[in-house]
């Protein structure tokens, strides 16, 4: 497992962090009955990202918005579809859905005890872009299950196929759809920072696991005894 496989998550830290660099405190609008406070460096990353109008970036934010729900369900059922119509080995489409369900578990059960809000329900000025069904069922914030499936899904791939052609493109794609989410509004930057690291970290546990489960398999096949190459039977009368 080479570094280059969690490049993801540092992609997205160099990308905040000199946006954060150059901001200044101000003061926010809070939810009836808080307290008016500083404004974090969390909401100030959110206003750095969300102020972003280059067509170029706004075209990529609601390109991979719209594009995102749909790969997170078609990508596990297209690893499976191809495993079985080829007769290829199961062990890369078996990892990605272990993951894939290891990780939205591990955010909804996340998402549900600190129940932390949208910036759109909170920062005075942020409103929500592009609503998904997620974002209507789903009022929490913290961490990001759109960050978290990506990097799950970059993350298995690029372990299952360790291309350049295929890690390049995968996190690229991952770390874009993580940014649209606080562009859209409803994510902060550290949202999206540790649905990366948790997507990227459930990935590589789940393919190990299942590495360590076919060996052992293979192992077992092995020890037991195989029937001879040919057999010879003499009748008895």
């Amino acid at each position: 497992m080479t570094p280059v496989r969690l490049i993801g998550p540092w992609v997205l830290c160099w990308l905040l962090v000199p946006i954060a660099a150059a901001q200044k405190p101000v003061a926010i609008a809070t939810l009836p009955g808080a307290p008016t406070a500083a404004e974090s460096y969390d909401a100030r990353l959110v206003r750095s990202i969300y102020a972003i109008d280059a067509p170029a970036f706004v075209h990529t934010m609601e390109g991979v918005h719209v594009g995102s729900v749909p790969l997170f369900i078609a990508t596990p059922l297209a690893a499976w579809g191809g495993t079985l119509v080829a007769g290829s080995d199961p062990e890369p489409a078996l990892a990605l859905s272990a993951a894939w369900v290891g990780t939205f578990g591990t955010i909804a059960l996340l998402k549900n005890t600190i129940r932390r809000p949208r910036p759109f329900l909170v920062l005075d000025g942020i409103e929500q872009r592009g609503a998904g069904p997620t974002d209507v069922i789903d009022r929490y914030s913290f961490p990001s299950g759109h960050a978290g499936l990506s990097f799950t899904i970059a993350t298995s791939l690029s372990l299952s196929y360790p291309a350049w052609y295929v890690i390049a493109p995968a996190y690229l794609w991952a770390t874009a759809t993580a940014l649209s989410r606080v562009w859209h509004g409803v994510h902060y930057p550290s949202d999206i920072v540790v649905g990366a690291v948790l997507g990227s970290g459930i990935a590589l546990g789940m393919h190990a696991l299942v590495e360590a489960f076919v060996d052992e398999g293979d192992d077992a096949s092995a020890a037991m005894p195989r029937p001879p190459l040919v057999s010879l039977t003499i009748p008895l009368r």
